[in-house]
């Protein structure tokens, strides 16, 4: 099948594109108004100057998001019902363009046979033919040849329709690519139809796996959200995603619910209810290491723009944890708390740690006691380095370090 390209011009800076969210509630992800894009990276987090990194920044700020969301059971665990209306399938387009780069153009082949004809001769399918016997040898005097085909398939042209979509709302990240031009005019319903249809007899994994994206991209297409004028991928609860990041970055307690402690009420018999079970409070993230249990809360607070930091509330619920903790487990096992900040280590005065010890909190009225989780200490992970490590799946990074940085509050 011959096919017109065309190749979108994309020749900006990403940079220029890109800046920090301003407060904790701000918009992080990608926002589009008129067209235009704009991409809102978390506070602190370092941008980078040249198009290629800032590239890997944006995919890892998208897999971060994406991924955040798949590990809670509410699929609108991160958005508001506005912001779900207006969720661009970000994921879609990120797999139908790097599908491509990889693998091109999808096409549904055949397998055309012929006798004597060029192609990969078919034993098979030759031997079954009459041989001719010369001196008790067989020789085959027609070979039963095949080769593959291009079918001109509609869901190739489906697929091409697709990926200009895909291309032309995220294109800017990937620069200059040659994509064949769109020239099917089907309604998104018929076309939506036929895919559906598909996916229920296709069992090759790489067309499944295309079909449901395409899906994907043609229902945003399809609906109101396709024709508004501003649209977006991201979140203004990126504390929700935060908190995330810190349990699957550091987190390995398996029986973390046993650490939850609740609290009830026991009422008068006059009143007719005899006992009522509160709500348990729920540590963020509890990690065991080195026979020590460190309980760690995510705290999505910019220290260096702000000095904004947790407040009395938020000590006093870390010291109850750990109190709770310490009547569970047997004595003398060491009990740390710390909340973890988002900080730019690049830029920061402070000097470049990806972790880094900075003070403690504590309560007026347990100051003087030697109970290592009585102080509450302050750590600042790098956002850009938390991300990226996130967004790949690389868990339980600098244990070491982090540990050590927590400890250093038991030294005052």
């Amino acid at each position: 099948m011959f096919l017109r390209t065309s190749i979108f011009r994309f020749d900006m800076e990403l940079k220029s594109l890109c800046k920090n969210a301003d407060k904790g509630n701000s918009f992080v992800g990608i926002s589009y108004s008129d067209s235009k894009p704009s991409i809102f990276f978390p506070m602190s987090y370092n941008i980078p100057e040249t198009n290629q990194e800032c590239q890997k920044s944006i995919f890892s700020l998208f897999r971060t998001i994406y991924i955040s969301n798949k590990y809670n059971l509410s699929s609108n665990y991160l958005y508001d019902s506005q912001d779900l209306r207006n969720q661009l399938p970000i994921y879609s387009y990120l797999w139908m363009l790097n599908d491509y780069l990889n693998n091109g153009l999808y096409s549904n082949k055949d397998t055309e046979y012929k006798v004597n004809g060029s192609g990969k001769i078919n034993w098979k399918k030759t031997i079954r033919s009459e041989p001719y016997f010369n001196d008790n040898q067989a020789i085959f005097l027609k070979t039963i040849t095949q080769r593959q085909i291009d079918k001109n398939d509609i869901i190739t042209k489906i697929h091409i329709k697709c990926l200009n979509i895909a291309y032309q709302t995220i294109g800017f990240i990937y620069g200059n690519i040659n994509i064949p031009i769109d020239d099917f005019n089907y309604a998104n319903d018929y076309l939506l139809s036929i895919l559906i249809k598909e996916q229920y007899k296709t069992f090759v994994d790489r067309k499944k796996h295309l079909i449901s994206e395409m899906i994907n991209i043609l229902k945003e297409s399809s609906s109101e959200m396709g024709h508004n004028k501003i649209k977006s991928f991201g979140t203004y609860n990126f504390e929700a995603v935060w908190e995330v990041i810190i349990s699957k970055l550091f987190g390995n307690e398996p029986e973390i619910s046993k650490f939850y402690p609740s609290s009830f009420y026991i009422f008068e018999e006059s009143t007719g209810y005899q006992r009522m079970q509160n709500s348990k409070l729920r540590p963020d993230t509890v990690l065991n290491f080195n026979d020590k249990h460190f309980i760690l809360d995510a705290k999505y607070y910019s220290f260096e723009l702000y000095n904004n930091l947790p407040n009395s509330s938020d000590i006093q619920k870390q010291i109850t944890y750990s109190d709770f903790m310490n009547t569970i487990l047997s004595d003398g096992v060491d009990i740390y708390n710390a909340f973890v900040l988002p900080y730019n280590s690049k830029t920061s005065k402070l000097g470049p740690k990806e972790i880094r010890y900075i003070g403690y909190g504590e309560t007026e009225w347990r100051n003087m006691t030697n109970k290592t989780h009585d102080k509450v200490s302050l750590i600042l992970l790098d956002v850009h380095f938390a991300l990226e490590a996130f967004s790949k799946h690389q868990t339980k990074l600098k244990l070491d370090l982090l540990t050590d940085e927590i400890k250093k509050s038991t030294n005052h």
